[in-house]
């Protein structure tokens, strides 16, 4: 057997030169089409599950290679003609050749596989993934790196494993509006010779523009991020709410740190307001530009909405919501619940959602500043939650909360996740804690990219 793996890699080895002509059958977590030669494991991005390609190779390992497609032989019935003349240079979107119904197809096999490899688990899901109401222009926000090439502004997303910059700011994804207002923006601050950031030699002014759109409001908050002193700052900002009519506020933000985070921790009011209003069924949010939101505001209805379902509330619970932004599902869950405590790091998503607690007449929750990791071991002191929401980063929640969880025996946990892997990981540790994984659902917020949202239930062995 060893000796066929080596064999394998020699033959590799001196097709490295040469065109592979292979067929696609899946897709990986990343979005990555898989083919075999010589039952030797291909990466090919931009791939469609039923393409017989011609690639070339363009590294390898001792159990895969990587390689791009040289020319397509026979397409698979489900490649489509990207939206994006940039998808292949640009990193934004990974499946825009793919038809959307084997989009969702293909989202339901990799978050199966993900429970079965890494939890050790074959749950079955609640339904069928739930699509997106519209897959091109659905996201509320737009975060575009800026620099400077032969004296001009250039912004787009970063290529793939990499911080090029991709020239291009007509992004299938974003509303019209938003990709006009920040080509606008880009505009006005050529006019006032605003240079572009320079990573490498962490010099220039302007790193980020970013645009935060409401779909309920029609209106939008931009962020200008910035690594040095910006001259005519107010001017600048004046230009840009009297050339956008819908922009409601313009924010300066400084970051004058060597880092990939794109915010600093100062932000400053230019002109207009600092926040931008969004309308969610019979509610409305608030929120500022560093806090977050859901990214994708018609799917965003689709998720409250299920993790009430979900929650299966009587009026008496005591919940906790960890990772809670600006109170967006603590709200929801409030107009239900007996009490709602909610913990968020952020600060400002914290005033944001007190004031949108005030707003939509809500007194029975409560929003705690600070780590979940800090507050929740005191929390779980003073009050016994018969629900707990978790909502974290892609990385995870710590073993350490999920543990404190555990051995205070939150009788249910309904755990929200942007990340196959690491929702697969922590239910891992949940099973090993005593709960048991009730069902899951996927819900498309991210279209034409890898990204999977999804809703899992655990409840506690009696």
């Amino acid at each position: 057997m060893q000796h066929g793996h080596t064999k394998v890699l020699q033959l590799i080895k001196e097709k490295m030169n040469e065109k592979l002509k292979i067929t696609i059958d899946s897709i990986t977590a990343q979005g990555e089409g898989i083919g075999r030669y010589e039952n030797y494991v291909i990466f090919v991005p931009h791939a469609v599950p039923g393409d017989y390609v011609e690639v070339s190779l363009i590294s390898k390992k001792s159990s895969y290679a990587r390689a791009l497609i040289s020319k397509i032989l026979d397409p698979s019935p489900f490649r489509i003609k990207p939206l994006c003349p940039k998808t292949n240079e640009c990193g934004g979107c990974q499946l825009q050749e793919m038809n959307y119904n084997l989009q969702l197809v293909q989202k339901e096999i990799i978050l199966k596989d993900a429970f079965i490899r890494i939890a050790g688990v074959s749950p079955k899901p609640e339904r069928n993934i739930i699509p997106a109401d519209f897959n091109v222009q659905y996201r509320n926000k737009c975060q575009y790196p800026v620099t400077t090439e032969y004296k001009k502004l250039i912004m787009g997303y970063y290529a793939p494993r990499s911080h090029k910059i991709i020239n291009y700011t007509n992004c299938s994804l974003h509303p019209a509006q938003l990709n006009k207002a920040l080509n606008q923006v880009k505009e006005i601050l050529e006019d006032y010779k605003i240079t572009g950031y320079n990573e490498k030699k962490h010099k220039g002014i302007i790193r980020h523009i970013i645009g935060r759109f409401s779909f309920g409001m029609g209106n939008i908050l931009i962020g200008l991020v910035t690594n040095e002193k910006m001259p005519n700052p107010k001017l600048i900002a004046r230009d840009i709410i009297n050339t956008i009519p819908f922009c409601t506020g313009v924010i300066q933000n400084i970051n004058t740190k060597s880092t990939n985070v794109i915010l600093g921790l100062q932000n400053i009011l230019l002109a207009g307001e600092s926040h931008i209003k969004e309308i969610i069924g019979e509610m409305s949010f608030y929120y500022s530009l560093p806090s977050f939101f859901q990214i994708n505001t018609s799917c965003a209805q689709k998720l409250y909405d299920f993790v009430l379902q979900m929650a299966d509330i009587k009026g008496t619970e005591t919940i906790i919501d960890a990772y809670s932004g600006v109170g967006a599902i603590s709200l929801f869950l409030a107009r239900k619940a007996k009490k709602v405590y909610a913990i968020e790091e952020i600060e400002s998503a914290v005033k944001d959602a007190i004031f949108n607690a005030k707003i939509n007449n809500i007194k029975n929750c409560f929003f705690v500043h600070g780590r979940v990791e800090n507050i929740l071991p005191q929390l779980s002191k003073e009050i016994k939650p018969d629900l707990i929401i978790l909502d974290p980063p892609r990385e995870g929640v710590s073993s350490n909360i999920l543990e404190l969880i555990a051995n205070i025996k939150i009788p249910k946990i309904i755990y929200i996740s942007c990340h196959p892997g690491t929702l697969a990981r922590d239910t891992k540790i949940l099973l090993d804690k005593g709960y048991s994984l009730s069902f899951y659902q996927g819900i498309d917020m991210f279209p034409h990219t890898y990204h999977i949202e999804t809703v899992a239930m655990f409840q506690l062995k009696s």
